[in-house]
C-alpha cells in the first residue's frame, strides 16, 4: 500500500529560490559541513561539534535522509556549494538551521527559510512549528520573528560547542500565524 509519507518519501524535498537550493545533503557535502563546524556556528547548534572531522559530517548526512515524514536534514546551496542546512524534526515538531559565516548578512537564511516553512506546512499535517536560539545570538530570534513566530518560553539548551548550559528562548508559530515573505 502506497501511504501519503511513503509517496512523500519518494517524492525527494527539493525547493529553488531566487539565489538557492535547498536539497537533501550528499556525501560530498561532508568537506562543506566540516568547514562550517567553526565555533561561530557550532556554539548556537546542538548537535555540530566545535571540531567536525569528515567521517562525523558523513554520519551526520546518513541519519540527515528525508523519508516522507519530520526528522530530516536538507543542505542549502548557493551556486553549487553547499552552504548551510535546514532541519526538521523533534516532537514537538521544530526547525532548525545554519549558515557558514561568510554567507551571514546577506538574506540568504530569510530567503531559505521562506520556502522551507511555506513547503513545511504545504506537505506536512502540521499546524504548529517550534524553534529556538540561544540568547546570546539574537539575529536567529529576528529572522524567525520575520515570520511570525513568537516567543513562548525561556529555558537552558545546549550545545556540543558550549562548555556548560546557556539560556535559550524558545517560539513557535501556527500554520495561520505564518508570515510568508517575499
Amino acid at each position: 500500500v502506497l501511504t501519503r509519507a511513503r509517496w512523500q518519501a519518494r517524492q525527494g524535498f527539493r525547493l529553488a529560490t531566487r539565489r538557492l537550493t535547498i536539497r537533501p545533503f550528499r556525501e560530498d557535502d561532508a568537506p562543506a559541513l566540516v568547514h562550517m563546524a567553526v565555533p561561530e556556528v557550532a556554539r548556537n547548534m546542538s548537535r555540530i561539534p566545535p571540531v567536525w572531522s569528515e567521517a562525523g559530517a558523513v554520519a551526520f548526512i546518513a541519519e540527515s535522509a528525508f523519508r516522507g515524514v519530520p526528522g530530516f536534514r536538507l543542505a542549502i546551496e548557493c551556486n553549487g556549494f553547499c552552504i548551510g542546512g535546514l532541519g526538521l524534526g523533534g516532537s514537538p515538531v521544530g526547525i532548525a538551521y545554519f549558515l557558514a559565516p561568510e554567507y551571514w548578512g546577506r538574506g540568504l537564511a530569510t530567503e531559505a527559510l521562506s520556502a522551507f516553512l511555506t513547503s513545511t506546512f504545504d506537505r506536512f499535517p502540521l499546524s504548529r512549528l517550534e524553534a529556538d536560539h540561544f540568547e546570546d545570538n539574537p539575529v536567529s530570534g529576528a529572522i524567525l520573528r520575520k515570520f511570525g513566530f513568537k516567543e513562548t518560553g525561556r529555558q537552558l539548551g545546549v550545545s556540543k560547542a558550549r562548555l556548560e548550559p546557556a539560556p535559550v528562548i524558545t517560539y513557535a508559530v501556527t500554520r495561520e500565524t505564518l508570515k510568508v515573505q517575499p
